[in-house]
């Protein structure tokens, strides 16, 4: 692979994929991984939306141990627009995730026969080949291929290659790779997998050569993104200007109080005013956001000390005096231009995030928070440990404006969301370790519960439909039944006789017909003619018709007529009305059925993770 790196632009990635580019392989260089992230999932929706039956899987190397974990990934992360609906990949991975235990519990030779990654393509082809005419196109996205070890590399270079080479489901697969250190064995790895020519992209350092507002605003370019922020990144990017402004106009004249107390201090000193100029509202923890633990503790400890220069804010925290604090800045601009830089990015967002969360003890929580599209009580109860609910319930108090209600529950306004993901941008900070994945797996869970009860409640109400349905159609049959035994028993001369054929046989007819024709054979003088009739005699004989008449025995009026006629009245009388009662109690099961699928809704559960949030983490 010779082909040296360029400056990565989005757009140059795209044209490679999109149309009638012909780009197979991509590399993204660069350390920058939450950067790296969120790119992979712009490109790849950009490609979904662009170009219908379009999948996609984002791989993480640090997660995998063994095929079987690739493979899981694989499953589990894969996404699409339009070739197959949620409910699809959820089955699909849910399909993979059982194959493989259930090939754990074989034997071993079994499990010789059908590896993971056997699994995975048969699986593939199976659920996704009828989608669409012909090979769908797939996006596979290996995240740090560099962290993989030695025997992950060779199974992909060896097994996987050529599953994809034999495979239709993975005929039309683009590849986009991203590393921290392209080394001599990635190089290996390319040149034994096939590809000849893997187009080189390194990302730029974050902030250098962006403004403040660029760097806070990159990379959200999706409809859906766009519409639900706009107003949030107008506000951000007001802010933002506004604090860039007021601290290059404020406090320059060294010969003011602030710049003769300033020059008349250390340098380590100085330079913990300039750490302590960066956040609003100054304490151990804003002031880790700029520097290491050691740092923020002797800064803080030092500015706790010099009483004339802060305010005590409620909380606890110190308020640098507003003077000092904007001569401290600009002179850290001036010193130290390209940390200033990075540090006014920092503390725009750190300020913006403390306005909106100004409580410490919430900002975990809403970091964990902002991966829900939705969230209610029975999910939490399944993440979070009794402590961690409680604090949960205290931040849904204290922060009501930022949770919004809907019919799936809760989840964080969009502002709220948006300042958040800022914040860990900057910051660093990520989610509890695996809850991501604990969510998808209890969506997964509740998938396959909803299409199981669903099946159960649709089959009940079908059989309840019908039981209603027969004992409806043997009241109407009793009732008439009863109706005609009554008018029977008032009008017996409405009976009517009823014919009853049979046939038998006349002595007299066969002796004659028999006769007849013995005669036609002894006798010259007796021709056929007579033969013939003699047969049609014999043939009658045997088969005489008779025709009787069968008329209902009339019931003649007496105490015991009366009394049966009662008596089976009241008998029919009673079976009706315990199939009266028995509909009933049919009737209100079934409107219970119906109260239960109505809250069980007509589709499965919506995903609980954020479509970026789920995809970035994958």
């Amino acid at each position: 692979m010779r082909e040296k790196s360029i400056k990565y632009t989005r757009e140059q990635v795209l044209s490679g994929l999109i149309g009638k580019g012909n780009g197979r392989a991509f590399l993204l260089g660069g350390h920058n991984d939450s950067q790296q992230v969120e790119e992979l999932v712009q490109i790849c929706k950009h490609v979904a939306r662009k170009e219908g039956n379009t999948f996609w899987t984002i791989i993480d190397s640090g997660k995998i141990k063994s095929e079987k974990d690739w493979c899981s990934q694989f499953a589990r992360n894969l996404r699409t627009s339009t070739g197959a609906s949620p409910a699809q990949l959820a089955m699909f991975a849910l399909e993979i995730g059982k194959s493989s235990n259930n090939k754990a519990a074989d034997d071993k030779d079994a499990a010789i026969e059908d590896t993971p990654l056997d699994i995975l393509v048969t699986t593939l082809v199976n659920q996704f080949s009828e989608l669409a005419e012909g090979a769908p196109k797939l996006l596979l996205c290996i995240r740090g291929l560099d962290e993989l070890s030695e025997g992950i590399l060779s199974w992909l270079e060896n097994q996987l290659n050529q599953a994809m080479r034999n495979s239709s489901a993975f005929r039309n697969t683009r590849f986009i790779f991203t590393v921290k250190n392209l080394t001599e064995r990635i190089e290996n790895f390319f040149q034994k997998f096939g590809f000849e020519k893997v187009r080189r992209f390194e990302f730029p350092k974050p902030v250098q050569g962006k403004s403040v507002t660029d760097h806070l605003l990159t990379n959200v370019d999706s409809p859906k993104a766009k519409n639900a922020e706009q107003e949030s990144k107008r506000l951000i990017k007001e802010k933002i200007s506004s604090n860039l402004k007021r601290s290059t106009m404020e406090g320059t004249d060294k010969n003011s109080a602030a710049g003769k107390y300033f020059s008349s201090l250390s340098d380590e000193h100085k330079h913990f005013l300039h750490l302590a100029s960066y956040p609003t509202r100054i304490s151990r923890y804003t002031l880790e956001h700029f520097t290491d633990a050691r740092n923020s503790a002797l800064c803080f400890n030092w500015l706790k000390r010099q009483r004339d220069l802060y305010t005590l804010h409620s909380s606890g925290d110190l308020i640098l005096e507003q003077d000092l604090r904007a001569f401290a800045k600009t002179s850290h601009q001036a010193v130290s231009p390209e940390i200033a830089s990075e540090w006014e990015v920092v503390s725009s967002v750190l300020n913006l995030f403390f306005d909106a969360l100004p409580f410490q003890s919430d900002h975990s929580i809403a970091i964990n928070l902002q991966i829900f599209s939705c969230f209610g009580k029975n999910l939490l109860n399944s993440l979070f440990s009794s402590d961690e609910l409680s604090g949960i319930d205290q931040f849904i108090s204290r922060n009501a404006d930022h949770i919004i209600e809907n019919e799936s529950g809760m989840t964080l306004s969009d502002d709220a969301k948006l300042i958040t993901r800022r914040y860990m941008e900057v910051s660093g900070k990520l989610p509890l370790t695996g809850l991501e994945d604990r969510v998808r797996e209890l969506w997964l869970e509740d998938q396959s519960k909803y299409s199981k009860k669903r099946t159960v409640m649709d089959e009940e109400k079908s059989n309840i439909s019908k039981d209603i349905e027969n004992a409806l159609q043997q009241v109407t049959q009793l009732k008439e039944l009863k109706e005609n035994l009554l008018e029977n028993f008032k009008n017996p001369r409405r009976l009517r006789p009823e014919k009853v054929y049979s046939f038998t046989t006349s002595r007299a007819l066969l002796v004659i017909g028999i006769a007849t024709v013995a005669a036609s054979l002894l006798s010259d003088n007796i021709g056929s003619y007579h033969a013939a009739c003699g047969l049609a005699l014999t043939v009658l004989g045997f088969f005489w018709p008779n025709v009787e008449y069968k008329t209902a025995a009339a019931v003649v009026g007496g105490t015991n007529s009366n009394l049966a006629i009662e008596t089976q009245q009241r008998s029919l009388k009673h079976r009706i009305s315990s199939l009266c009662k028995r509909i009933e109690v049919m009737k209100r099961n079934l409107d219970d059925v119906d109260e239960q699928l109505l809250k069980l809704g007509d589709s499965p559960p919506l995903p609980y993770l954020e479509p970026s949030s789920e995809e970035e983490s994958s």
